[in-house]
C-alpha cells in the first residue's frame, strides 16, 4: 500500500472520506476516492523501477551475503513498510514486518541466514536514495506491505504476475558469475596460480569445519580466480612470439581453468560466461 502526504507524518483519514483500493500487480494503493487515477499510477511505476535491482545496491549487497553465508541456497521473502522522503527519494523509517524462508514457510530465525538479512535488510533501506532511479517525489511517499523476494539464482527469472506476488524480486548479481575480480588487465599467470591454490586451500579447510560462509566466500574466490586465469592466459596465448608448442601448453593450461570454474561454479550456482 502506498499513501501519498505532503508532510512528514500522514494523518489518518476522517472518518467520512472513503478509500478505493486499486490493485497494480501485486502493489496495492490506497486512492482517495475522486481522486486522479493517474497520479497514483505513476508514482507505482516510479517505485517499481527506483526500486530496480541496479538502484539499490546495498540491499543486493545484503541478500549476496546472507546467499553466500548459507551455502548459496536459500530464497526468502520481506514484508516492509518505508518511506520516500519529498525531494531526495532518500528512504527512511524503515520496518521490517516479517521475513520467511519461501521454501519450507517458516519464518525466519533471528540466529540464521534469514534474520541476519533482515536486519542488514532495514539498514539499507534506509540508506537507499532512489532519486536516481526517477523517483523524487513532491511530498513524502509512505509504503506500507512492500513485498520484496530474495531468490537464488534458477528462481530468479520465475513468473510473478499471479497472485500473491512479490512487489520487488532481487537475486544474486549476474556479476557474480561472471567474475568477479577487478584486474584491467589480469593479474600475470603465476601470482594467480599461486592465489588459486591459496583459495582451493581455505575452501577445503572450510569444508571440513563447518563453516559455511567461510566455504562460500572461498568458493567465489576461487571461481573468481579461475575465470581471471582464463582470461590472463587468452592474453598469453596472443602473444606473437609463442612457439607453436608454448601456445598448445596455454590452451590447455586454459581449459584445465574453463573446466576448474565450472565444477566450482556448479557449487554455488554459477554457469561461466563464454569468453
Amino acid at each position: 500500500m502506498i499513501e501519498r502526504s505532503t508532510g512528514r507524518h500522514l494523518a489518518p483519514p476522517a472518518p467520512h472520506r472513503a478509500w478505493v483500493p486499486l490493485r497494480l500487480g501485486a502493489l496495492v494503493l490506497a486512492l482517495a476516492a475522486g481522486s486522479a487515477c493517474a497520479t497514483k499510477q505513476e508514482l507505482a511505476t516510479q517505485l517499481r523501477v527506483a526500486m530496480g535491482q541496479d538502484q539499490i545496491p546495498q540491499v543486493v549487497a545484503c541478500w549476496e551475503t546472507a546467499f553466500e553465508a548459507a551455502g548459496f541456497t536459500g530464497q526468502y521473502e520481506a514484508v516492509v513498510d518505508f518511506t520516500v522522503t519529498a525531494g531526495s527519494g532518500q528512504v527512511r523509517d524503515a520496518v521490517l514486518h516479517e521475513i520467511r524462508n519461501t521454501a519450507t514457510g517458516e519464518h525466519a530465525p533471528p540466529d540464521g541466514p534469514g534474520g541476519d538479512l533482515g536486519t542488514c535488510l532495514v539498514a539499507a533501506l534506509n540508506a537507499s536514495k532512489l532519486e536516481a532511479g526517477g523517483m523524487s517525489p513532491r511530498g513524502d511517499v509512505h509504503v506500507v506491505g512492500f513485498r520484496i523476494a530474495f531468490t537464488g539464482p534458477a528462481s530468479a527469472d520465475r513468473d510473478t504476475s499471479s497472485e500473491p506476488g512479490p512487489t520487488l524480486l532481487l537475486g544474486p548479481r549476474a556479476d557474480r558469475c561472471r567474475g568477479l575480480y577487478g584486474h584491467d588487465p589480469p593479474l600475470e599467470a603465476a601470482a594467480l596460480h599461486q592465489d588459486l591454490a591459496v583459495a582451493q586451500a581455505e575452501a577445503a579447510e572450510a569444508e571440513g569445519s563447518g563453516d559455511r560462509a567461510a566455504y562460500a566466500r572461498a568458493l567465489q574466490k576461487t571461481y573468481d580466480l579461475c575465470l581471471e586465469l582464463a582470461d590472463r592466459l587468452d592474453l598469453d596465448g596472443a602473444a606473437d612470439d609463442l612457439s607453436d608448442e608454448g601456445r598448445a601448453r596455454i590452451i590447455e593450461e586454459r581449459a584445465r581453468a574453463r573446466r576448474l570454474a565450472a565444477e566450482v561454479g556448479a557449487k554455488i550456482g554459477c554457469t561461466p560466461p563464454e569468453r
